[in-house]
């Protein structure tokens, strides 16, 4: 493997569907060996694929584009730590094939009504497997961001959704990250986005969905004075499926049900405010 020195810059990897960079009001990419401190960013626009146009202008001026860009080069970078591609056991764990139905990556977080509706936003039916451990290292990294005692800090991937036969910025999946107060009064939503009403803030566009929620919880000490803010996003990927309201919102209810799962790990008071039904409304 090169080391992250050694790679060309044409080896950069074009995350317009990185799920963890899409849910954000800004679009940036980091290189394929990057990451912060070192990664490059980039400015997207890309009406396809949901990215960002453009920059709110009071926005940028109370907070500063600078502490945006850092904190999402952080949390893309976090995610792609994670690893995507081609999958291989290691020793001590169980054997399984190496391509599954969308109801069998990520420990069955897409079992039942989801596993369809993942087929039908990403015209996908068979995905590279992935362990179940995404939960896990979720849970572990709000953790850790909420004890640090930050605004904002980077977390990790629940699931990444990498198609059999799909070029590697063809893959999606669901994120959450620890988000900073301000960055739910940003209005430079991504290109053909729509706010939803569900959560703290909801939107939904082609590409996929991002919500933003609070969590008090008896595992988080002093959350009941200051809730852990926590932003899910859900990017399907590259994908032909058709630009429609039904489609939109099943982007929003594969996020919704994925996070209910998040906030009964979290023990979080009244599902961190979510209901049990997902709520389509615009905004």
């Amino acid at each position: 493997m090169l080391s992250t020195f050694a790679r060309p810059l044409v080896d950069e990897l074009a995350c317009a569907n990185d799920p963890a960079v899409l849910a954000r009001p800004l679009t940036y990419c980091v290189t394929r060996c990057g990451g912060p401190p070192g990664g490059r960013p980039v400015i997207g626009n890309n009406g396809h694929t949901g990215s960002a146009v453009g920059t709110n202008r009071r926005r940028d001026e109370r907070v500063g584009v600078g502490g945006r860009m850092r904190r999402l080069l952080t949390a893309a970078g976090t995610a792609l730590a994670l690893g995507v591609g081609g999958v291989a056991c290691t020793s001590g764990e169980e054997e399984h094939e190496q391509f599954v139905g969308a109801g069998e990556v990520c420990g069955g977080l897409f079992s039942g009504p989801s596993a369809e509706m993942v087929e039908k936003v990403t015209g996908h039916k068979v995905f590279f497997w992935r362990s179940g451990n995404g939960m896990q290292e979720v849970v572990a990294a709000l953790k850790d961001g909420y004890a640090s005692g930050r605004s904002w800090a980077p977390g990790a991937n629940l699931c990444r959704l990498s198609p059999k036969g799909a070029k590697q910025t063809d893959r999606g999946g669901i994120t959450y990250s620890m988000y900073a107060p301000q960055d739910v009064e940003d209005e430079g939503l991504p290109a053909g986005a729509e706010l939803y009403t569900m959560g703290v803030q909801s939107s939904v566009r082609r590409s996929g969905a991002s919500i933003y929620f609070e969590c008090v919880s008896p595992q988080l000490k002093g959350s009941d004075k200051a809730p852990l803010r926590i932003q899910g996003g859900f990017g399907r990927g590259e994908s032909d499926a058709p630009d429609t309201r039904e489609y939109r919102d099943m982007n929003m209810r594969i996020l919704h049900a994925a996070t209910l799962k998040l906030v009964k790990e979290l023990d979080c008071e009244d599902n961190g405010g979510l209901p049990k039904v997902p709520v389509l409304t615009p905004k």
